[in-house]
């Protein structure tokens, strides 16, 4: 186990600017996180002590390290500048991301079947919603 002191730092939410923690934690039964095919049963995640937000997704990261990294990822500056540039108006309430992330979070729920869970209407809809910021990306960057 990673020490906390070696942990990167956790930049602050990037919804809100609030402090965020990179000490999430989530354990599942390991009778489920075999059946699930997961070598672990324990996962980690990062979340913004202020709003909430947090990045555990369906599971959560294999490590401290990489529930950091995923959180620490931002759009570049340069695509910022590129899009004030333009003068693209961000609506309030959104964020830009990277559109790679986007990619990362529809194929991490990629086969999941979770209508067996109850969660078919959320998985629905969160699929429409990252089709549309995908659908929306493309028409900003071209």
């Amino acid at each position: 186990m990673t020490d906390a002191q070696d942990l990167p730092t956790v930049l602050p939410c990037p919804c809100c600017g609030g402090k965020s923690s990179g000490n999430g934690k989530v354990r599942y039964g390991e009778a489920f996180a075999k059946e699930q095919g997961w070598s672990q049963s324990t996962f980690y995640y990062c979340n913004c002590m202020i709003c909430g937000m947090n990045n555990q997704g369906l599971r959560g990261y294999d490590t401290p390290e990489k529930a950091i990294a995923a959180w620490n990822r931002r759009a570049p500056d340069d695509e910022i500048e590129r899009l004030r540039a333009e003068r693209v108006t961000i609506p309030e309430g959104y964020v830009v991301v990277p559109r790679s992330l986007l990619k990362d979070i529809r194929e991490s729920r990629a086969g999941h079947d979770w209508s067996e869970r109850g969660y078919w209407y959320a998985d629905e809809q969160m699929d429409k919603k990252i089709s549309d910021l995908l659908s929306a990306s493309r028409k900003v960057s071209t």
